[in-house]
C-alpha cells in the first residue's frame, strides 16, 4: 500500500526496478520483441549491415520480425532466425542471408543490384519476379527478372548490348613511310580526321606487325597516321593515348583478297539468348564505287559462320555504294538451333534465311566482317548496333 511504499526507502525501489529491467533485456529478444519494426541496435559489437534509416543493424542471435532492410553498402548479411523480413539490396556485393528459407526471401519488391551476368543467383520458383540489375549486359547495366521457373529475362524485354558510330575500315593496297605515315590508298568518301580502326595485313607497318586492326587518324581521304594501337573486341572507343611507330621505313603493303577480315566483336554471353532469344542488329556500309564484287556480313561464333548464308552478302554498286542491312539471328526454341536471316535497303523481301546448330549457352562472338576481290577496293563499316529481344 502507500504507506509500505513510504516506508520502503529509495535504495530498495531502486533495486526493484534495476531487477525488471534485467529481466525485461533477458527475456525480450526470446519473445521476438527485439528487432521488431525497428533496427537491432544490440550488443554494440559485430555490425553487419545497415537500415534504410542509416542506424545499424547487429547479429545478435534474436529475431528480426517485420522489418524492411536494406543495404547501400553491399555487405549486410543477416544471422538469427528471422520471419517476415522484406530483404531490399542496393549495394554491389554478394549478399547472404543466413537461413534465408522460409518466411524469410526475396520478393517481387526486391531489387539486387550491381551483379555481373555469371554471378546472378539460380532463377527458381522462390525469388519469382525479383529484380537484378546486371552491370555487364547493356550499354549502361539492364534490369532482369526471374520468371520464377528458370530464366532471367529483361524487364523491358530488350537490352541494346553494343552501339558505336566508330568506323572500321578495310582500305586497299597503299605505302607505309617512316611513324606510320599512311598513303597511296584508293580515297576513301571522306576523311576520317576524328580516327578510324583500320585493318592492315601482317609486315604492312613495321615488317614484323601481327595483322590487324590499328587506329588510324586521317589527313584526307588517301592519307593519314597509323598508330601502335590495336582493337581486340568488345565496345570500340578511341585511344586515350596514341603510341607512335618509330623507326619504320617506307614500304608498299598489298591488301589481303579473296579471304574474311574480322571488324568490330562483341562476346553475347552464355544464355542471354535463352531459348526464345533474338540478335537484331542495324549495320551502315560503305564500299568502292566499282562494280568489282565486295562481300560484307555479320557472324557468329567465327568468320567461316556468316549470317548471310555460306558467302555473306555480295555488293558491287558503282553508282550507289552505301549499304544499311538488318539482321536478324533468333534462337528456335532451344539454346543449340537458331533461323537467321540478313537483308539490305529495299531488298529487305528478299534475304536470305539459314538454319544453324550454333550453342548460345556458352559465350559466343558476334562479329562484322568484309572481304575485297580486287585490292584496290575498300569496305567501310560505319556504325551498328546490337539489340537482344527477349519475351
Amino acid at each position: 500500500d502507500l504507506d509500505h511504499g513510504k516506508t520502503c526507502g529509495g535504495g530498495e525501489m531502486k533495486k526493484y526496478l534495476i531487477f525488471l529491467t534485467v529481466i525485461f533485456l533477458f527475456f525480450s529478444p526470446l519473445l521476438g520483441g527485439a528487432g521488431v519494426g525497428t533496427a537491432i541496435a544490440v550488443p554494440p559489437s559485430n555490425p553487419v549491415g545497415n537500415s534504410a534509416s542509416g542506424q545499424v543493424l547487429y547479429n545478435n542471435n534474436g529475431r528480426v520480425s517485420g522489418k524492411t532492410v536494406s543495404s547501400p553498402d553491399g555487405s549486410l548479411t543477416i544471422g538469427g532466425p528471422q520471419s517476415a523480413l522484406t530483404f531490399a539490396i542496393n549495394g554491389p556485393s554478394v549478399k547472404t542471408v543466413n537461413g534465408q528459407s522460409g518466411a524469410v526471401a526475396l520478393n517481387s519488391t526486391s531489387i539486387i543490384s550491381n551483379y555481373n551476368w555469371a554471378s546472378l543467383p539460380v532463377c527458381a520458383a522462390g525469388i519469382a519476379n525479383v529484380v537484378a540489375h546486371v552491370t555487364d549486359i547493356g550499354t549502361a547495366g539492364s534490369d532482369w527478372r526471374c520468371d520464377g521457373v528458370s530464366m532471367w529475362r529483361p524487364v523491358n524485354g530488350n537490352v541494346t548490348l553494343d552501339i558505336s558510330e566508330i568506323p572500321f575500315i578495310i582500305p586497299s593496297n597503299g605505302t607505309i613511310g617512316s611513324n606510320g605515315a599512311l598513303s597511296g590508298i584508293t580515297t576513301l568518301p571522306t576523311t576520317f580526321s576524328g580516327g578510324a580502326y583500320v585493318y592492315f595485313p601482317a609486315n604492312a607497318i613495321t615488317g614484323s606487325n601481327a595483322a590487324g586492326l590499328y587506329w588510324t587518324v586521317f589527313s584526307s581521304g588517301a592519307a593519314g597516321t597509323v598508330y601502335n594501337n590495336t582493337y581486340s573486341g568488345g565496345d570500340p572507343a578511341a585511344p586515350a593515348s596514341l603510341t607512335a611507330f618509330s623507326g619504320t621505313t617506307g614500304q608498299s603493303y598489298t591488301q589481303n583478297t579473296g579471304s574474311w577480315m574480322p571488324l568490330a566483336t562483341f562476346t553475347v554471353k552464355g544464355g542471354l539468348m535463352g531459348t526464345q532469344g533474338e540478335l537484331r542488329t542495324t549495320s551502315l556500309w560503305e564500299t568502292a564505287g566499282t562494280s568489282n564484287n565486295k562481300f560484307i556480313a555479320p557472324y557468329f561464333g567465327a568468320t567461316t559462320n556468316p549470317l548471310a548464308g555460306v558467302g555473306g552478302v555480295t555488293v558491287n554498286s558503282s553508282s550507289s555504294p552505301g549499304y544499311q542491312f538488318l539482321s536478324i539471328m533468333r534462337n528456335a526454341e532451344s539454346q543449340s538451333a537458331q533461323v537467321s536471316s540478313t537483308a539490305w535497303g529495299s531488298n529487305m523481301a528478299g534475304g536470305t534465311i539459314s538454319r544453324t546448330g550454333w550453342n548460345t549457352a556458352i559465350d559466343q562472338t558476334y562479329g562484322f566482317m568484309g572481304k575485297i576481290s580486287t585490292a584496290t577496293d575498300f569496305v567501310i563499316l560505319t556504325g551498328w548496333d546490337l539489340v537482344l529481344r527477349r519475351p
